[in-house]
């Protein structure tokens, strides 16, 4: 299992926004995902870049849902 760096809470008990730990991954790793209530996986955010070394390293909420 992957170490989670970061994460948020979406309201209303809507599920969770997680950032994993990018230095556990293995090379170009989309490591930003929203998970459903039950944990299953909703999204899973595509990397702005194709460098192996791109990651996600913070996500907030911003306005309503």
């Amino acid at each position: 299992m992957r170490e989670i760096y970061t994460s948020v809470d979406l309201p209303n008990d809507a599920g969770r926004l997680v950032i994993f730990n990018w230095e556990t991954g293995t090379g170009s790793d989309e490591n930003l995902v929203c998970l459903e209530p039950d944990g299953r996986i909703r999204w899973r955010a595509t990397l702005p870049t194709n460098d192996h070394s791109d990651c996600f390293v913070a996500v907030q909420l911003d306005g309503a849902l």
